[in-house]
């Protein structure tokens, strides 16, 4: 069966980038944080000029953070998966390849605590600057209190 548009441009990807770094599955990529940059750039000059969104999720021992990118030229997105180890949360900024990346790459670092390398302003953007823990880990305990405010609702009577 000959392979679609999409998985051929895929295969290609993982050809220039190295079968080790790069595991193609049906529309999706994953890839090592290590060329993660790199890739990006590649794929702007192919064409994928819109960051769509940036999330993470917490899968226990591991990290997975998603990229959703889009090809206006060619009405095609794309999504891209890096798995980080809990431990070892970094992962290079891509916000000087789409400026989108920015506040993005923030939301994702204030709820999950990735940090992005070479982000331009890694700081937090939804919780206070001295709130503490990140509170879409699986291991976050969530204050009661916040400079003296409540953060729960009372229980009802």
């Amino acid at each position: 069966m000959r392979p679609t548009p999409i998985e051929e441009f895929l295969r290609q990807l993982q050809s220039l980038f190295g079968e080790e770094n790069i595991v193609v599955s049906s529309h999706k990529i994953v890839v090592k944080a290590t060329v993660w940059a790199e890739l990006a750039a590649h794929l702007l000059s192919l064409g994928y000029d819109h960051l769509a969104l940036v999330s993470g999720v917490d899968l226990g021992e591991t990290l997975e953070i998603n990229y959703q990118l889009y090809a206006y030229t060619k009405d095609e997105s794309l999504a891209v998966s890096i798995y980080v180890s809990a431990g070892h949360k970094e992962v290079p900024s891509v916000s000087s390849v789409w400026a989108a990346a920015n506040w993005h790459e923030r939301e994702t670092y204030d709820l999950l605590g990735v940090k992005f390398i070479a982000h331009p302003d890694l700081r937090r953007i939804l919780m206070p600057a001295d709130w503490e823990g990140f509170p879409l880990l699986k291991n976050y305990v969530p204050a009661t209190h916040y400079h003296n405010i409540p953060t729960t609702r009372p229980q009802e009577e």
